[in-house]
């Protein structure tokens, strides 16, 4: 709800801004009523709830919803714990529930609020301060350094071998060959995209 709220007002900070640069609108637009913020909100609000009844479809059935839902979602939690519990063994930091839950919760926090790549840098800053009790800044920061290290180059061999036994080598090399073509000629087009704009702003 208030990443909705948030998104509406950026698109009212927007529409102000490029205003602004085109200058006044013509008459049509001028006399076209703005349409209100309360119903973009509900606009927004409607689709997000066909989205949740989608998503939701499958609580109609319990018992699949528990095999294939709440089973796999549990297992995948409890392993992120075990592994938050490893990682604070082997630096020598108390594994207790509290310290396992703090780190958990500041790992989740630093993903949905990184400014940078894979949560550089910020996951470091709150796993230091959620550990500032219970370890040194110094061997917080290595912990989370390395937990964040190891993890990484897991999720990329493990990604390599499951893209070559499902497509096979080369079906996997051109597989990671076209999506890495796909990818610059989109860079290029929003590149293209931004220079074109940058030429069509008025010069004052």
């Amino acid at each position: 709800m208030l990443l909705t709220v948030l998104e509406l007002l950026l698109d009212q900070a927007r529409l102000r801004r490029r205003s602004r640069r085109t200058g006044p609108p013509d008459r049509r637009r001028r006399d076209r009523p703005p349409r209100p913020l309360a119903r973009v909100f509900w606009e927004r609000l409607a689709k997000l709830r066909e989205q949740l009844l989608a998503g939701g479809a499958i609580l109609r059935t319990p018992r699949r919803a528990f095999t294939r839902l709440v089973l796999p979602e549990l297992g995948s939690y409890i392993a992120r714990l075990a592994i938050v519990a490893v990682f604070l063994g082997a630096y020598g930091i108390p594994v207790s529930f509290h310290n396992v839950a703090t780190v958990t919760a500041s790992n989740s926090i630093s993903n949905s609020v990184s400014a940078t790549s894979g949560g550089v840098g910020v996951t470091q800053a709150m796993n230091s301060a959620a550990l500032s009790g219970e370890a040194s800044a110094k061997t917080a920061t290595a912990y989370s350094i390395g937990q964040q290290l190891i993890i990484s180059a897991w999720d990329v061999l493990f990604a390599i071998v499951l893209v070559s036994w499902a497509f096979g080598w080369s079906g996997g090399k051109q597989l990671v060959e076209s999506s890495y073509a796909e990818a610059k000629v989109k860079s290029s087009e929003v590149k293209a995209s931004r220079k074109a704009r940058k030429l069509a702003r008025p010069t004052s």
